[in-house]
């Protein structure tokens, strides 16, 4: 094992991850080499990318320009992050609709395929001021639409035959200053198109170089990336199982709420019930004491009738024997 595979594999096993939220400044961006500005998230607080871990970008804050989301946001600006050495994870889930990406002014080591695959509308690349070594084969297979990359700059001293291959509407390239110095920077497409073919024809090729795209080392960390993205794909399912249970619970409480509703409302017609009940029943018991006088005083006048009724028989009698 040379001195340089001994170095990356001692850093893989050093390397950790650790989660972070960056704090955006939200504003309309000017982007060079696209005639369009377009809704930016320039990072405040570059200080969380530590050296020696990998970040992922677990959130955002900031105060959005009105009318707009994280949803609109199209570009991100990282600036001064020295020690920023990996290109951040996790950032196309915070800004789902990025085709803008520039960090600059960093000491960003390396840029894999992995790192962009997240970004299948990528159309401007800029990593100027940076401490990448070498470009891989199909760097961009996943960014078809890539229109402007910058990698100027950096310590380029390999770039493979296949590493801008596919890229049909690039029409901006800069690899000004690096290692190799025959790079140069491509302003129109005639001009792209010229020095792609230099470097399909090796103009920047090391032998330092060549094999450590397929050594087991980067697989292994290739790896250790994908597991990290299943490890996210987990918890973002763990967290639209929790979103999905507070909506449930939130249309059970409105459910119980119109029914205390629909309760009170039943109870206040119990209510007016029961008072008309009790005007009735008043009415109805003032009625029977009413009638209740009046058969007291039709027994008083029976009781009269009979204690008369034998007088009059009396008379009665006394009246026949006269007549007799």
């Amino acid at each position: 094992m040379n001195l340089f595979s001994c170095f990356i594999f001692c850093y893989v096993f050093i390397l950790k991850v650790k989660a972070e939220t960056i704090e955006c400044n939200y504003g309309m961006g000017e982007w060079t080499g696209i005639d369009k500005s377009f809704y930016t998230c320039r990072v405040e607080n570059p200080s969380i990318f530590s050296s020696g871990f990998r970040i992922i970008i677990d959130k955002e804050t900031g105060q959005h320009l009105s009318e707009h989301s994280f949803n609109e946001v199209e570009g991100i600006f990282i600036y001064t992050a020295p020690s920023l050495n990996f290109f951040p994870l996790n950032i196309n889930r915070v800004f789902p609709n990025l085709i803008a990406i520039s960090i600059t002014y960093s000491k960003l080591s390396q840029l894999t395929n992995e790192d962009l695959k997240p970004f299948p509308k990528l159309k401007f690349l800029n990593l100027y001021i940076n401490e990448i070594e070498f470009l891989p084969e199909n760097l961009f297979n996943n960014n078809p639409e890539l229109e402007v990359i910058s990698i100027s700059h950096n310590k380029i001293q390999h770039i493979d035959k296949e590493a801008f291959s596919g890229l049909k509407l690039l029409r901006w390239l800069d690899l000004e200053d690096n290692i190799c110095e025959s790079l140069t920077k491509a302003e129109t497409r005639e001009e792209v198109l010229n020095l792609v073919q230099q470097i399909e024809d090796g103009e920047c090729q090391s032998e330092k170089y060549t094999t450590i795209n397929k050594s087991p080392i980067i697989a292994k960390q290739k790896k250790e990336i994908e597991d990290l993205k299943n490890q996210l794909k987990v918890k973002d399912q763990l967290n639209q199982n929790l979103l999905q249970r507070n909506q449930n619970k939130l249309i059970l409480n409105q459910q119980m709420e119109e029914e205390i509703k629909e309760l009170k409302a039943n109870v206040q017609k119990c209510s007016t019930f029961s008072e008309k009940l009790e005007q009735i029943m008043e009415k109805i018991m003032n009625k029977l004491d009413q009638h209740e006088e009046y058969f007291a005083s039709i027994n008083d006048q029976i009781g009269n009738f009979t204690f008369l009724l034998p007088k009059l028989t009396e008379i009665e009698n006394v009246t026949f024997n006269k007549n007799e």
